[in-house]
């Protein structure tokens, strides 16, 4: 598994217990038998969390652990030392902490990622030998990946794109899966669903559609994919797949907002529908050959709903509401997401082009759409998401004489 290395916070004394109990057998007699520690089992320890200490450290702390001067450091002492001398806050690579934990403890913390995984920062290392690919990436870094992996990779290899986006371009858009096809001249696929990342690592109950042109590739991916806890169906329908779960990213943001105004239920249900009218729209005008049956799979409405209530567009376009202003997306995603990516926003600038693109008063059959990338823009107030059928604008706001305020910002005018 490729991982963009990053240094994660130091390892407390929970982790320094653990990782004690997994070095024990190659410790020295006296720390097997009575817990009294030698230089050789500090270092053994500190190297099983992911940091170094070297042997001269590593002895001078034996002088400083035996606290009652009886010539020996035992478990209580060590576990004191480490506190007291930084070490638990001393930055770990991530990929270390992986391999060594067992788990992503910055990104799935108390998840186990089974003994079959291991993390390398090395891209080609990861990818090179691989028959299949699978892309899970936020999709603005897939252009570097993919130069990276051009030309490297073995030409029957195969792929799949769990990825969100599109890349638009002077003649219209790509979907990632075909620009991955591009770049690397290989068949991609594509795995979308109702599957907050989160409830799936804890082993609950979840499934996914996966869209793949030819049925050996359907069935290869389903073999890999598909679980008792993680049921998953194939069709044929490919863009479709993929554009139901790029664009319900954007109407997910729509909830949010619906969410931060306290406007209850109903409204929400209501964007939620509107948006949901307007991907099955905006698809069948891209990819008219789309079959209807594809909004009913998990891919469709199913993912949707899930996006609009756990996902964490919605999470953080309540936190931009609820903020007032005072923070932009960037602010919200820093501080929210932990290193995540939020994609919506990213997914709504690029919707915005491409309905633009379309001209002859294309704007006009994506109102919700609309009107959500011009509050993400800020040149109208979250409020008017409830509005969109009038499809404020900037300029509704250029005017203070004509300037309307709803009710949660204050009077109307």
């Amino acid at each position: 598994m490729y991982v963009h290395d990053e240094l994660v916070a130091g390892a407390g004394s929970d982790e320094v217990l653990a990782a004690w109990k997994t070095v024990q057998p190659f410790l020295s007699e006296d720390a097997r038998q009575g817990g009294v520690l030698d230089a050789t089992s500090i270092q053994l320890i500190a190297a099983e969390v992911g940091v170094a200490v070297s042997r001269k450290e590593a002895q001078q702390a034996l002088v400083e652990m035996d606290a009652n001067q009886d010539g020996k450091a035992d478990k209580e002492e060590f576990l004191q030392w480490w506190m007291d001398s930084g070490k638990s806050t001393v930055g770990r690579l991530l990929t270390s902490v992986i391999n060594k934990a067992g788990q992503n403890t910055k990104y799935l913390p108390g998840i186990s990622l089974g003994d079959n995984v291991h993390a390398v920062p090395d891209l080609l290392q990861a990818a090179e030998k691989a028959d299949m690919l699978v892309f899970v990436t936020p999709h603005q870094f897939i252009p570097g990946v993919l130069g990276k992996l051009k030309g490297k990779i073995k030409p029957n290899a195969r792929a799949i794109s769990l990825v969100k986006g599109m890349e638009i371009t002077p003649d219209g858009f790509n979907l990632i899966s075909k620009v991955i096809e591009r770049e690397l001249d290989i068949k991609c696929s594509v795995l979308m669903g109702a599957n907050i990342a989160q409830e799936i690592a804890e082993g609950r109950f979840s499934e996914c559609t996966v869209g793949a042109e030819t049925t050996a590739d359907r069935e290869a991916w389903l073999r890999l994919f598909n679980t008792p806890l993680f049921q998953t169906r194939g069709t044929s329908d490919v863009p479709a797949v993929e554009m139901c779960g790029t664009l319900k990213n954007v109407v997910a943001i729509g909830a949010g907002f619906i969410d931060g105004l306290e406007e209850g239920n109903n409204a929400k249900a209501a964007i939620m529908r509107v948006g949901f009218s307007e991907m099955i729209k905006l698809i069948k005008r891209a990819y008219p050959e789309t079959s209807d049956a594809t909004f009913l799979e998990s891919c469709g409405i199913a993912d949707l709903i899930t996006t609009c209530y756990g996902g964490r567009n919605r999470k953080c376009a309540e936190a931009f509401v609820q903020r007032g202003g005072k923070a932009t997306f960037d602010d919200i995603e820093e501080e929210l997401l932990a290193g995540q990516k939020l994609q919506g926003v990213l997914t709504s600038n690029e919707v915005q082009e491409l309905i633009e693109s379309w001209g002859d008063g294309a704007e006009k059959e994506f109102p919700l759409m609309v009107t959500i990338n011009r509050i993400i823009r800020g040149d109208i107030p979250p409020g008017d998401i409830v509005r969109y059928a009038e499809m404020p604008s900037k300029e509704d706001y250029a005017d203070e004489g004509r300037r309307v305020v709803l009710r949660k910002q204050g009077s109307t005018s």
